[in-house]
């Protein structure tokens, strides 16, 4: 990554225009291994979930699968992109699917109301400002219940 640009504009620079081929392409450039972490990422989930935030949520890969999994959880879609968000939204009215909600803006920025049980990403971390990145989840999440 240029010194000269930040990790905000180099996902600008990297991702506009891309909507439309998302998916394939994430596919594709992962030889399928994409869909193994994923199922990973979901099955990571605690069964107990009401309230979830998938962070970068692209075009609602992971977003979708966790609402169609959860369908009385309430499920967040944070993206930077409002291209991919527009696909997302798409697809859940596509889907029939009621529970999900998404919002534009970074991870690091936006601060859902209420308590979370669980933040869910793909490939937010070597894009993200990890330090506001963390502090802002922290706030997110309900605390944990010994």
């Amino acid at each position: 990554m240029s010194a000269n640009l930040s990790k905000i504009e180099v996902v600008h620079r990297f991702f506009s225009g891309t909507g439309f081929s998302y998916d394939r392409v994430v596919t594709i450039c992962t030889f399928g291994f994409d869909k193994y972490w994923k199922k990973k990422i979901i099955e990571k989930i605690p069964l107990n979930c009401t309230r979830i935030i998938d962070q970068a949520c692209g075009t609602g890969i992971v977003t979708l699968k966790i609402a169609r999994m959860f369908p009385e959880c309430r499920v967040i879609g944070v993206e930077l992109r409002d291209e991919y968000l527009n696909i997302a939204r798409e697809k859940a009215s596509v889907l029939g699917i009621k529970n999900v909600e998404f919002i534009l803006g970074r991870a690091e920025d936006v601060a859902a109301e209420g308590n979370y049980d669980c933040i869910t990403s793909s490939y937010l971390a070597k894009y993200a400002e990890l330090g506001s990145l963390i502090a802002n989840a922290k706030k997110m999440l309900r605390p944990a219940v010994s």
